[in-house]
């Protein structure tokens, strides 16, 4: 299995002068490719910040994120651009709270996903593909699995949610997280779940805590409880 991503002394920081705010101060980690992984940590801590460099949203002050043999901070912004748009690096940011999606777009999105119905659709496919004909007042969740749709269409190596949880309901939540754990399972992507709620923590394969922009623990977890059992 190999590493994917490899981040080695990142660094960001905002403001400047006696204004500036360091909000990422040197962190070091490793994922496996096909790793569930749980980003933990207070409000503050940097775990948004850390999404967005990881996903070429922001550039770093300092540090490396490599992604297969290239390190994003040597990119122009034309590739940085492929980058976050490539079929091979599909890099959704799943975000509860904004807009609401258009019921068109919520609709058309399993067109894309549709595949061969007997045998080899993925099982998380399967899930969005029940939902196909419902509109998102009818749907718990209809932003999440919308998002995550999409993401599916280009057959993601990386999955960065961000709070996924955060607006929903307790069902809500076990729900939109089964499915993310589902779709790294039939997919083998890295997947990174960014949250405060320590007990979805216990899903994840390696756990990560943020503490004031320093990485305070890095352990992997031997027992996952799967999503369907988890409880807060």
């Amino acid at each position: 299995m190999d590493d994917f991503p490899i981040i080695r002394d990142l660094r960001k920081g905002y403001g400047e002068g006696g204004a500036r705010v360091e909000v990422l101060e040197g962190i070091d980690v490793t994922l496996a490719e096909g790793e569930l992984c749980a980003l933990l940590g207070p409000s503050g801590s940097g775990k948004s910040t850390f999404l967005n460099l990881v996903g070429g949203l922001e550039r770093p002050d300092a540090g490396t994120i490599e992604v297969d043999g290239t390190s994003l901070e040597t990119l122009s912004d034309h590739d940085l651009n492929e980058y976050r748009h490539s079929a091979r690096l599909r890099l959704p940011v799943l975000q509860p709270r904004g807009r609401p999606h258009d019921p068109r777009e919520h609709r058309g999105v399993p067109v894309h996903l549709k595949g061969p119905a007997r045998g080899g659709r993925p099982p998380a496919l399967a899930r969005l593909w029940e939902q196909r004909d419902k509109l998102p007042a009818q749907v718990s969740g209809s932003q999440q699995r919308c998002t995550i749709g999409r993401a599916l269409v280009k057959k993601p190596r990386l999955l960065l949610c961000d709070e996924p949880t955060g607006a929903l309901d307790y069902e809500t939540s076990k729900e939109i997280l089964e499915l993310i754990e589902q779709v790294s399972h039939d997919y083998g992507c890295t997947t990174i779940i960014v949250t405060h709620n320590a007990a979805i923590g216990q899903m994840a394969e390696r756990r990560l805590r943020l503490r004031e922009g320093a990485l305070a623990k890095n352990e992997l977890n031997p027992s996952p409880i799967p999503a369907a059992e988890l409880e807060w």
